[in-house]
């Protein structure tokens, strides 16, 4: 790991979300989410996961615990 780089953990909470079609996000769509918001802030990153899960479950109620734990070096 280098300066600068970030390191994100997170349960599977987000992943296994899925939508009325049963559909779960899955890992793949979520590294895209990832590489499409590293340059965020963590705030504005939050929002953008936040929007993205509203969008994709279309207000399914959450299953299972969301968590992301993003750290900048």
């Amino acid at each position: 790991m280098k300066t600068g780089n970030s390191l994100y953990l997170t349960s599977n909470g987000f992943i296994n979300q899925p939508n009325p079609q049963q559909e779960i996000y899955n890992t793949k769509r979520f590294k895209e989410l990832l590489r499409k918001t590293v340059h965020l802030t963590a705030q504005q990153q939050y929002e953008q996961f936040e929007t993205e899960l509203i969008n994709h479950t279309q207000n399914i109620p959450q299953r299972d615990d969301i968590t992301v734990l993003a750290v900048k070096l």
